[in-house]
């Protein structure tokens, strides 16, 4: 089985792989965890298998969960037809900017920002350095502008193939998902 894990940027989408893998495992089904985004900066050392390259064959006794934030694009890994089930990750309004604001964080504190698998980072690559705070607060204003665009497109191509909406949101006490 191939579940596919997507959504637009910054939506707590690796949490939910990991989770899902965690609770699968707990039930001994055989899991294996990729991430098809390749953000290999600010992974923990407990999230480093997911690195791997997709296989070229799947087994059959085997869940795969594929997180893919370009999953229902052109750019995608597999197409969405090899997935059995699709997680769209959506969070409210007020999660998604928290989510945003740890993640703009993260970013002053390293010097680099907005990673992206054919051109790498962005940033001066100097820790709390204020030249990336204008860059950083640029993208964050540009994700917030395009996002019902962006979610409404994807859903919208989603649609045909066995899918699920996953709500995440931020709490205090972590992040929590809900499936409507």
């Amino acid at each position: 089985m191939k579940i596919l894990i997507t959504g637009i940027g910054i939506t707590a989408k690796s949490t939910l792989r990991r989770l899902l893998k965690g609770v699968l495992r707990d039930f001994g089904l055989s899991v294996e965890q990729y991430d098809a985004d390749k953000f290999e900066e600010l992974r923990s050392t407990a999230d480093i298998d997911c690195l791997k390259a997709l296989p070229d064959t799947f087994q059959e006794n085997v869940v795969y969960i594929i997180e893919d934030v370009h999953g229902p694009l052109s750019s995608a890994s597999l197409p969405l037809e090899s997935y059995d089930l699709i997680l769209y990750v959506k969070p409210d309004i007020f999660s998604h900017l928290m989510f945003w604001l740890q993640r703009t964080w993260a970013w002053v504190k390293i010097g680099r920002f907005s990673w992206e698998p054919e051109r790498g980072w962005l940033g001066t690559g100097k820790a709390y350095d204020f030249r990336n705070i204008f860059p950083i607060l640029k993208t964050l204003f540009r994700d917030f502008q395009n996002r019902k665009k962006r979610i409404s497109q994807d859903l919208k191509i989603i649609s045909s193939f066995p899918h699920l909406i996953v709500h995440s949101k931020w709490t205090h006490h972590g992040i929590k998902f809900s499936i409507p």
